[in-house]
Formats: structure tokens, sequence, C-alpha cells
């Protein structure tokens, strides 16, 4: 099965929103229960909660990555 995507054409529309996506990324995870599970310190998750959406997103990838290992 073939799929009809021009993954160019997508890239190439999706290029002009790339330097908006922090104004653009709007998912504001809710971490608070992160202490109750001991994966993040009240500490971490107020640091967390000072941030934008987009920022929060990143950090939480790095921390939870770190935690993995």
């Amino acid at each position: 099965m073939k799929n009809n995507f021009d993954i160019d054409k997508i890239a190439q529309y999706l290029n002009q929103f790339k330097n908006d996506l922090p104004k653009l990324y709007t998912w504001n995870a809710k971490v608070d229960k992160l202490a109750k599970l001991d994966i993040f310190t009240i500490k971490e998750i107020n640091q967390l909660n000072k941030k934008t959406p987009f920022e929060k997103e990143l950090i939480l990838k790095k921390i939870i990555q770190k935690k993995l290992i």
C-alpha cells in the first residue's frame, strides 16, 4: 500500500511555523502529581510551572530522559 503524502510539501508548509512554535505550543502538562510518584521534587515542579508550555515540555523531556537511564 502506497501512501499519498508528499513529505517535502508537508515539510515545506510546516517550515513557516518553526520559529513560532514556542507561541503556538499550548499543551500545558499537569505535573503536580509527579511529586507523589517520586519522579519530580516539589522544587522541580514549582520551577516547571513557571515556564511556558513549550519550555516546560523541553525540560520535562530532558529530566525524564535522565531518570530513565
